[in-house]
């Protein structure tokens, strides 16, 4: 009994100690898959999965994370700041918008 109390304490214990991050989209809540995690230096990095979540495990605690891509504004923080708080990560899409496109074909 005593066994299966224990694992079923490391179990949840697991589950509070984990640097699992999900990138979402600040307007709709949708997961970003593809969004590249970076250092400083960049000699650290990771990319979201389909579902948009991240382990932060090799990042240091206070190392400066960069969040990018392409369709959304850079987010710049620290593991520390994303572990203190919902381990959710919000991204301000990049809106630009075209004036005017040409299509040329020869």
């Amino acid at each position: 009994m005593r066994r299966l109390i224990s694992l079923v304490f490391l179990f949840f214990a697991s589950f509070a100690f984990s640097q699992d991050v999900i990138v979402l989209n600040n307007l709709s809540y949708q997961p970003i898959p593809g969004v590249a995690v970076y250092n400083s230096s960049k000699s650290k990095s990771i990319v979201t999965d389909l579902d948009g979540v991240a382990n932060l495990g090799k990042f240091e605690e206070d190392e400066t994370i960069y969040f990018r891509h392409l369709s959304y504004q850079l987010l710049k923080t620290t593991k520390q700041d994303i572990l203190q708080g919902t381990k959710r990560i919000l991204l301000q899409p990049n809106t630009q918008s075209l004036t005017e496109i040409v299509v040329s074909a020869s």
